[in-house]
């Protein structure tokens, strides 16, 4: 008898989870089930006035173990072009070029906290490469053109945590904190239409940056 007691007691609190489970999954503004992955835009350039130049994609998933899960990667591609630039630590150049493309991917572990909040951590691994050419200098003969060139080439690993508010299935806003370990190596270049190109390798770079506003971005969920 006492064992028909223990089981039925057993049911019957199982099943108040689970309908307590439901109506939480009822209130959520968010469903992952149905709207796996997610484009978002950096906020960090509009507030410093200039255009995003970076493209963030999630997927969201549960994993074998039945841990919400998201993975991750971030595209970078920057295009700058100044017309009245002195470039005076190396030659005096008016004008000069930078480009910047960058790739990060990662995973994160997600935590539900409530029907609109959810909290993630995890680490990324990126590989970028920018490059600055200087050009139009000043005093260079007539019909020669003179450019000085820097390539780098940059690798890192960072960790970090975030959090994330749905304003609906569709919309959701996030901020992350977190760090960089980073290595990075330059080659310098300079010739001129007339001269072959003289390479020299530049310094090498290692490193930790600290970011505690490592993103701000704004969401689609689909």
């Amino acid at each position: 008898m006492k064992i028909k007691i223990l089981l039925a007691i057993l049911l019957c609190s199982s099943s108040v989870v689970m309908a307590q489970s439901e109506d939480e999954n009822e209130k959520r503004v968010y469903n992952y089930e149905e709207t796996k992955h997610e484009l978002a835009v950096s906020l960090l350039p509009i507030l410093r006035g200039e255009v995003p130049s970076s493209l963030f994609y999630r997927k969201n998933y549960l994993s074998p173990k039945g841990r919400n899960m998201g993975f991750r990667m971030n595209m970078v591609f920057q295009n700058e072009f100044n017309s009245n630039f002195l470039f005076e630590e190396v030659v005096n150049f008016r004008k000069n070029r930078e480009l910047t493309y960058e790739i990060t991917m990662g995973l994160e572990r997600q935590k539900f906290i409530n029907d609109k909040f959810i909290a993630y951590g995890g680490v990324d691994l990126g590989f970028g490469f920018a490059n600055a050419r200087f050009f139009d200098r000043i005093g260079q003969p007539a019909g020669e053109s003179e450019f000085f060139n820097i390539d780098v080439m940059r690798y890192s690993a960072a960790n970090f945590w975030g959090v994330k508010y749905h304003f609906n299935p569709r919309l959701s806003f996030s901020a992350e904190t977190g760090f960089e370990v980073f290595y990075a190596n330059s080659v310098f270049k300079n010739g001129s239409s007339f001269t072959p190109t003289d390479r020299e390798s530049g310094p090498e770079t290692f490193g930790l940056n600290l970011l505690p506003l490592k993103a701000l971005r704004i969401s689609y969920h689909f």
